[in-house]
C-alpha cells in the first residue's frame, strides 16, 4: 500500500478477479467484448479484464505482470489471489529470473512464467517503488 492507502497496481492485480473474455467469446457471443467495462457495467468494483496495463517503477523501469487462466501463473484461474504471476517484456535484464525465463530470447523480449510474487515485489522496490495513484489510474510511487 502507499501512504493514501491506494492499493498497488500490483496488489490490485493479485487480489481482483477477472472476466475470461475468449471463453464468453466460446459461449457463442457474436463479438468478443474488448474490456470488463462492456461485459459487465454494473459490477466493475470487482472484476478486471484477464490482461492488464505494464506496471512501472520510480526510475521508469517497466514490466507487465499478468495473472488468469491463460496466463503462466499459479493457481492458472481466474480468481486468483495469485502467487506465482507472469511476468512479460521487462524493460531492462532480470539475471535473477533466469530459471523463469520461457526461451533463448533477451530478457526484454521474452515472458518469465510462475515468477514468485516477492520477486517481483523485490524487482519493483529495486527500482524505486510501483507508480500508483488511486484504484484504475496509477501515478503516485508506492513502495
Amino acid at each position: 500500500m502507499n501512504q493514501n492507502n491506494n492499493p498497488s497496481q500490483l496488489d490490485w492485480l493479485l487480489n481482483t478477479p477477472c472476466v475470461d473474455l475468449f471463453a464468453q467469446a466460446r459461449l457463442g457471443n457474436k463479438r468478443m467484448p474488448r474490456t470488463v467495462h462492456e461485459y459487465q457495467p454494473r459490477e466493475l468494483s470487482y472484476l478486471r479484464n484477464d490482461t492488464v496495463d505494464r506496471i512501472t517503477c520510480a526510475d521508469g523501469t517497466s514490466l507487465s505482470v499478468q495473472a488468469s487462466a491463460h496466463h503462466y501463473c499459479s493457481p492458472r484461474n481466474n480468481e486468483g489471489p495469485w502467487d506465482e504471476v507472469e511476468v512479460g517484456f521487462p524493460s531492462v535484464e532480470v539475471p535473477e529470473w533466469l530459471d523463469y525465463r520461457d526461451g533463448p530470447k533477451q530478457d526484454v523480449d521474452n515472458v518469465f512464467g510462475y515468477v514468485p510474487v516477492q520477486l517481483v515485489r523485490d524487482f519493483i522496490a529495486a527500482h524505486g517503488g510501483e507508480v500508483v495513484t488511486t484504484a484504475g489510474s496509477f501515478s503516485q510511487v508506492s513502495e
